[in-house]
């Protein structure tokens, strides 16, 4: 059970420190720190809902 949520925790961890980077350094979003708050403290929900509302997509996705 203990390498469960520590597994859980490094996922979070990794998800929202991508998330974060690509939010200051990349985004053009006008309310950043609203979503920075959404990503720590909503642990799969703010980084899904933050890679789902991107308007530009990766290159290998354009064609989708």
């Amino acid at each position: 059970m203990r390498s469960v949520i520590i597994a859980g925790v490094l996922v979070h961890t990794t998800l929202v420190v991508y998330a974060l980077f690509d939010l200051f350094n990349r985004s053009r979003r006008p309310n950043k720190s609203g979503w920075s708050v959404a990503l720590v403290i909503l642990p799969i929900v703010g980084v899904a809902a933050y890679e789902l509302t991107k308007k530009r997509k990766r290159k290998h996705m354009r064609w989708l």
